[in-house]
């Protein structure tokens, strides 16, 4: 396996960054988001996630909520901070409507759900665990579906992972088990299946960054998912999407988007022409058919790319446009980067960027990229190594 620790640790290597000059396709940097009591060390907005006119992101804790003021985005504090009841530590963030789901420290997903007067400071309207006390990691929402995703889950005799559902009851969110457990039909132990997860409509995929590929080690996949007519319930997988090319190690699933009938998967440690680590993302388009086993559509990557770019450790796509974050080495204007690709006429293809969003100002290490959410023409974006004090984390948002 690829040490991605060392990707960071050599980044001592490399010299202060200055600002850069990337063109962005009409998008500007309209704000800066920090929490009030930001620390050393807090990596606020590890994980971003938007959704209409709110903003989320971990912070010291918990999660804060950023409302867009009736001028528009501004550099600004959070509205309001969101905290477990009991105390635990929350994570990673996602928001759909007016529901946000993020995960804990105790491995459960706590579920808050907006009060009619607003956001405010609050602790979980409701509590979601698995019924066979696997630990969750990751989550996305959509509608009044929540999936988690648990890595390391135990299936039988082996840990492959897992993916969990649950669908809102009519009565409302309220602490409940899963509506049912998604697993790969050929997982082993240390595929790390749920290690990213992404939810549209009644389609969900997972990323297992480990998992083997015919002979290749730990290539990665995503595997989709289709909700049956009559719900949710306990299934393998109605497809496995792979890489054509992919090569040892390159972490496919490491991250992933799905919007409509494209997914996205990031493989940030796929090494490619521009040299290791180069990483890129991978398209995969809904077959006319139906979603099922198949390699992709189109590969994205930089024209300007380079060792431990990572291009794909953060993906996101709405309508005509992907996004991949590239927090990789900093240091040289082409890193710390988002990448856009817009969608050609005759549709997805291999191809470089059209544009390239950046930081107006930037530390060395702030890890600009690590996160990327994109919800109509507003793009958020994480850069947890920012700040005034070390690892303090910022959120950029950019706009039209």
């Amino acid at each position: 396996m690829k040490n991605v620790r060392a990707i960071f640790s050599a980044a001592v290597l490399c010299c202060a960054m200055s600002p850069c000059a990337l063109a962005q396709n009409g998008l500007k940097q309209l704000a800066v988001l920090k929490p009030s009591n930001a620390g050393g060390n807090d990596f606020f907005g590890s994980w971003v996630s938007e959704s209409g006119n709110v903003i989320t992101t971990n912070c010291f804790g918990g999660e804060c909520i950023f409302v867009k003021p009736p001028k528009g985005w501004r550099n600004m504090r959070q509205t309001a901070t969101l905290t477990a009841s009991d105390g635990t530590v929350l994570f990673a963030p996602f928001i759909s409507g007016n529901t946000i789901a993020a995960t804990a420290e105790d491995g459960a997903v706590h579920v808050f759900v907006e009060p009619p007067t607003g956001w405010a400071d609050m602790t979980e309207t409701a509590k979601l665990t698995t019924a066979d006390a696997n630990t969750m990691q990751v989550v996305a929402i959509n509608g009044n579906t929540i999936i988690g995703g648990s890595e390391g889950a135990i299936v039988g005799f082996n840990q492959p992972g897992a993916a969990y559902v649950f669908v809102e009851p009519a009565g409302g969110w309220t602490d409940m088990t899963q509506t049912a457990e998604l697993t790969s039909s050929d997982g082993k132990t240390g595929d790390t299946f749920g290690y990213s997860v992404a939810i549209s409509g009644g389609t969900i995929v997972v990323g297992a960054r480990n998992a083997n590929v015919g002979s290749g080690t730990a290539q990665g996949a995503a595997y989709v998912f289709v909700e049956p007519a009559d719900g949710w319930a306990t299934a393998t997988e109605t497809g496995k999407l792979t890489a054509s090319d992919g090569s040892d190690d390159a972490g496919l699933g490491w991250s992933a988007s799905i919007n409509g009938n494209t997914i996205v998967v990031g493989a940030p440690l796929q090494d490619d022409a521009n040299g290791s680590f180069g990483g890129s993302a991978y398209v995969f388009v809904e077959a006319q058919e139906g979603w099922g086993s198949m390699t992709e559509t189109a590969r994205l990557s930089p024209a300007n790319g380079i060792d431990y770019g990572d291009v794909g450790w953060s993906v996101a796509v709405n309508g005509n446009l992907i996004l991949a974050g590239s927090p990789g080495l900093p240091g040289l204007c082409q890193r710390q980067a988002v990448y856009e690709f817009l969608k050609p006429v005759s549709g997805w293809q291999s191809a470089t960027q059209n544009a390239a969003l950046s930081p107006q100002k930037a530390p060395a290490y702030a890890e600009f990229g690590y996160g990327v959410s994109l919800s109509g023409g507003t793009v958020v974006v994480s850069a947890p190594g920012s700040g005034s004090t070390n690892n303090q984390g910022l959120a950029y948002v950019f706009g039209p």
